[in-house]
């Protein structure tokens, strides 16, 4: 219950500070407020208001389709390694 209250009065905050709605959960209203919150505050900030251990995280910031590309069988592997090139930086940045 404590945990609950915590996560919901700091999503308030969240809201207040950045002047937007940030829906909880995981959802198609989730990834176009993510979406909307990187085209509007940039990627580099995107972890000041949501977990990017996630999809969510990866489809905001268009990663996990290059993901998904890069790991297709069959692909060329100097593609493969261009497409991966971004996440493994996301993912080096994102601790």
């Amino acid at each position: 219950i404590l945990a609950r209250d915590g996560f919901v009065k700091g999503l308030a905050r969240l809201e207040r500070d950045y002047t937007r709605t940030l829906p909880k959960g995981a959802s198609a209203a989730v990834d176009a407020a993510a979406k909307l919150f990187v085209n509007d505050c940039g990627a580099e900030n995107l972890g000041k208001i949501a977990k990017l251990h996630f999809r969510t995280a990866l489809r905001a910031q268009g990663l996990l389709q290059l993901l998904l590309l890069a790991l297709r069988p069959g692909g060329r592997q100097h593609n493969q390694v261009a497409l991966i090139d971004p996440l493994r930086e996301f993912l080096l940045a994102a601790g």
